[in-house]
């Protein structure tokens, strides 16, 4: 799988909601990338919510975005029954930052957005894979790259950390 562009947004303090874009959305949901391609002059400028917008309305959940230089991904619509087909992208910036918004020329935080279909399991490259047959987005790694350890005992998975 190979993620595509949905769209690229430019947002500011005062910022509401902004469309995205659109993408084709499969049963068992996406995987989305949001990279920062503004400036990290001011690395914590805010947060967003990004959502998909269906016929039926948010089925797909909503996810709490940061901006990062090197991109981050989201699961949204794992284990939800949403419609398939095409859903609106949505993002809403939540400005917290009082730098950013009381400055006199704010400056403007720029985001790329990529999608693919979710995996249903196997590996997506940054998790090292599942035992479970699930994929988990983020890592469950230490920074030497060896995974932490999971076990699984009455359907609860204990998370090993060395």
């Amino acid at each position: 799988m190979a993620f595509t562009a949905v769209g690229s947004i430019n947002v500011g303090p005062t910022s509401t909601k902004v469309l995205v874009g659109t993408v084709e959305v499969p049963a068992q949901g996406i995987e989305l990338r949001v990279i920062q391609t503004s400036s990290n002059l001011y690395s914590t400028l805010s947060y967003g919510l990004a959502y998909l917008k269906t016929s039926a309305g948010r089925d797909y959940g909503t996810v709490k975005v940061y901006g990062h230089q090197e991109g981050e991904d989201y699961r949204m619509g794992e284990g939800l029954s949403g419609e398939v087909g095409t859903a609106q992208l949505w993002f809403e910036p939540r400005s917290y930052n009082l730098r950013w918004i009381k400055a006199e020329t704010p400056p403007v935080w720029s985001l790329s957005f990529l999608a693919q279909p979710a995996s249903l399991s196997g590996d997506s490259g940054d998790s090292g894979g599942s035992p479970f047959g699930i994929n988990w987005l983020g890592s469950f790694a230490d920074v030497a790259g060896s995974p932490v350890g999971t076990s699984v005992t009455n359907g609860l998975i204990q998370l090993v950390l060395n």
